[in-house]
C-alpha cells in the first residue's frame, strides 16, 4: 500500500469527533449511543510548501494515483497513531518561481 511520507508545513489542524445516535424526548431528555464500532472521526486540514516544481509533481502524482482511496500516514507529534487515510480533494496554488502550496485534508479510512 503507497505511504504518505512527504513533509508537512505547521500549518495544520486536527477535526476529532464521534458518530452517534440522539434521540431527545419533551421532556428535555436525550438518549445517545455510539454510532457502529469505529465512531471516532478524524480529518486533518494540512499543507504542502513545494519549493521545486519537481516536489509539487510529486505529492500530486501521489494523490492522484491514489485517486480518494486509501494509503498510509502517520499524523504528527506522535498523539494519533499512524493509519488508513483518504484525500479525496486537494488545492494546489503557485507562489511563483516554482514555488507551490498544496491545501488538502486526510480523513481517517477504517480498513476491515
Amino acid at each position: 500500500m503507497s505511504v504518505f511520507t512527504w513533509p508537512l508545513t505547521i500549518d495544520l489542524s486536527a477535526d476529532i469527533g464521534f458518530r452517534i445516535k440522539k434521540a431527545g424526548f419533551g421532556d428535555g431528555y436525550t438518549q445517545r449511543a455510539k454510532d457502529g464500532i469505529n465512531t471516532r472521526t478524524e480529518s486533518w486540514s494540512l499543507l504542502f510548501f513545494a519549493d521545486s516544481i519537481a516536489a509539487y509533481r510529486d505529492v500530486c502524482a501521489f494523490l492522484n494515483e491514489r485517486a480518494g482511496l486509501p494509503f498510509g500516514w502517520t499524523p504528527p507529534g506522535g498523539a494519533h497513531p499512524a493509519g488508513w487515510y483518504v484525500c479525496e480533494t486537494y488545492q494546489p496554488s503557485p507562489k511563483g518561481y516554482d514555488v507551490w502550496t498544496i491545501s488538502m485534508t486526510f480523513v481517517k479510512d477504517y480498513q476491515p
